[in-house]
């Protein structure tokens, strides 16, 4: 799944500051490239690079063999391998989009960028109500819903097609309002190869996860589009 960590800027450096505060800028084991992007004058693309232990970078791809490629490529001198993130600054719409899920990583990122720019950078998160005016407003199906503190459990999840008709869906909204923190739907926006795919709102994590059951990339003019969703419901 491609996921996108959404932050927004509490104060907006200029365009300059932001290449020469980032270009060609290491933090800790973070090194930055930065650009002009294709998709906006105000938007800046942001390359950054680190290094991973390689037996840990394998794992994300070979699971059961692994440990065994790893060995081979350590007999090799290999010790690590370099990877890369992408960010897009924008000044116009005041965010930082991060091309990762929420982890130590993304944390990594966020940090040396605040560094780096001088700026904070505030997570976009989502309560109930605004998630559901995504559903209401912008879905053409609710395929997965997260409710927090519901019966006494932590969380609860529902998985189906037309959760919106769904009895039991409702009946959780109405009993507890506040308690959706996730929702995955098939959005309505303007697909550019017209293939549509599932995509999820975490109003927690301040994330967009985009799913079609394998790994692949997502174009950058549906991302802006999930973007201003959740800018337009949490505004």
């Amino acid at each position: 799944m491609v996921c996108v960590s959404l932050f927004r800027m509490r104060e907006v450096p200029e365009k300059l500051d932001i290449f020469y505060g980032l270009d060609g800028e290491r933090v800790g084991d973070c090194s930055f490239e930065a650009k002009q992007s294709v998709y906006g004058d105000e938007e800046i693309q942001v390359e950054v690079s680190y290094e991973e232990e390689l037996e840990a970078g394998m794992k994300r791809f070979f699971s059961e063999d692994a440990k065994q490629i790893a060995d081979f490529l350590k007999e090799k001198g290999k010790e690590k391998i370099l990877r890369k993130v992408f960010c897009f600054v924008n000044r116009e719409t005041r965010t930082v989009e991060i091309y990762r899920g929420s982890d130590y990583i993304t944390a990594k990122i966020r940090e040396a960028l605040q560094k780096l720019l001088k700026v904070d950078l505030e997570r976009v998160s989502l309560n109930s109500q605004q998630l559901l005016s995504i559903v209401n407003q912008n879905s053409e199906e609710v395929k997965q819903a997260m409710f927090k503190y519901l019966h006494g459990l932590w969380y609860h999840i529902m998985r189906g097609n037309k959760l919106e008709n769904n009895q039991k869906y409702l009946e959780y909204l109405s009993a507890k309002p506040e308690s959706l923190r996730m929702v995955s739907v098939i959005p309505k926006i303007n697909w550019v190869n017209g293939s549509k795919y599932m995509v999820s709102f975490n109003g927690e994590t301040g994330t967009i996860g985009m799913g079609d059951g394998a790994y692949r990339w997502k174009p950058r003019q549906e991302i802006k589009q999930f973007v201003d969703l959740i800018l337009r419901a949490a505004d």
